[in-house]
C-alpha cells in the first residue's frame, strides 16, 4: 500500500518549532534589567514574559502533535528542541 503524499512532511516538525535562542536570551536580559531596576518591576516583567511564552509553547506543542505519530513523540520532540540549544 503506498504511503500518503504528506508522509514525508509528517516525519519532521515544521521549522517554526525550533528554539529561538536569541529571543529567549533577550527575554532573560529584559528580566534581569527589570530586576536591577526594582524587584516589583522584575517580578511583573517575569510574569509578563511567562504569560507570553505559555500560549506560544502550547501552539508549538499542537504543531508537534500534528506532525508526530502520537503524543509521546510530540513530547519528546518538544523537549528535544529545547535541549538542542547551545
Amino acid at each position: 500500500m503506498p504511503e500518503p503524499a504528506n508522509a514525508v512532511a509528517r516525519m519532521a516538525p515544521p521549522p517554526n518549532t525550533t528554539p529561538a535562542g536569541g529571543k529567549e536570551f533577550v527575554d532573560g536580559l529584559v528580566i534581569a534589567a527589570a530586576f536591577l531596576t526594582s524587584v516589583p518591576l522584575g517580578v511583573a516583567t517575569a510574569f509578563v514574559v511567562i504569560a507570553h511564552e505559555v500560549p506560544q509553547e502550547i501552539g508549538d506543542f499542537a504543531i508537534l502533535l500534528e506532525s508526530a505519530d502520537g503524543g509521546a513523540d510530540a513530547a519528546v520532540g518538544a523537549e528535544g528542541c529545547r535541549q538542542s540549544m547551545p
